[in-house]
């Protein structure tokens, strides 16, 4: 088996778990399925599933993930030869959505909740901030360079568009809920960036989508790079073969 169908099994692999793990993570929310109690629920009560960016990342994920696993499938059963290049690029916005959830569970919850930051891995988060990001990036850098030509910069400004329709609808939903001393209630700013005040709120919105758009430029950027790496590998061998 050479290295391009060993790379192509191991993508439809992880491809195939972000799906499944997506899916599974979220009927245990519908169905409020809590094996850790209280210390696996980390949303108040009333609270909207699809209101939260890591549902909503995750969700996008799997669903602009399945179009590059269809494609990968029909190419190990020599149905196709190639991906279309758009299916790159919807795995790559999603890919950034997700990093975006799981580096501000590190580094902006996790230090919030202290010495509990294990609850942000308990239940089905363990899937929407650890386990689907991860295996989203990995196989985005790491086995889905292969295309027939590298990622455009100009793409890198789409991986924050999700971000800007979420910021902008968490925005609106805290803003109409604030009482007259300012104060919103939890569930509708359950990433508590307007707790401190409208003006600091405003300020942590628009560090996240800068925030985000770093992944978007690293998530790229890394890309590029093994494509570059891989079609170097592969003149060489064609040179070997002359």
């Amino acid at each position: 088996m050479n290295n391009n169908k060993q790379h192509l099994i191991k993508s439809i692999v992880l491809n195939s778990c972000i799906i499944v793990f997506a899916i599974v993570a979220l009927i245990m929310i519908l169905c409020k399925i809590r094996l850790f109690g209280d210390e696996g629920n980390l949303t108040p009560e009333g609270t909207i599933p699809f209101s939260m960016f890591t549902v909503d990342s995750n969700l996008l994920l799997a669903l602009f993930t399945i179009p590059i696993l269809v494609y990968q499938i029909l190419i190990l059963m020599n149905k196709r030869k190639e991906i279309p290049f758009y299916a790159y690029v919807l795995k790559y916005i999603g890919v950034v959505g997700t990093s975006l959830t799981m580096l501000t569970v590190f580094f902006y919850l996790a230090p919030i909740l202290g010495s509990k930051f294990y609850r942000l891995f308990l239940e089905h988060n363990f899937f929407y901030h650890l386990i689907v990001p991860a295996l989203g990036i990995v196989s985005f850098i790491f086995l889905e360079y292969d295309h027939y030509e590298p990622i455009k910069f100009r793409f890198t400004f789409l991986g924050i568009v999700p971000m800007l329709v979420y910021a902008t609808y968490y925005v609106i939903n805290a803003f109409t809920h604030m009482d007259a001393d300012g104060n919103v209630p939890w569930k509708y700013d359950v990433y508590a960036f307007v707790s401190k005040g409208i003006g600091i709120g405003i300020v942590m919105i628009f560090v996240m989508i800068g925030f985000v758009y770093l992944i978007s430029f690293l998530l790229y950027l890394s890309n590029k790079l093994m494509w570059k790496k891989y079609f170097k590998e592969q003149e060489n061998e064609k040179h070997q073969t002359l």
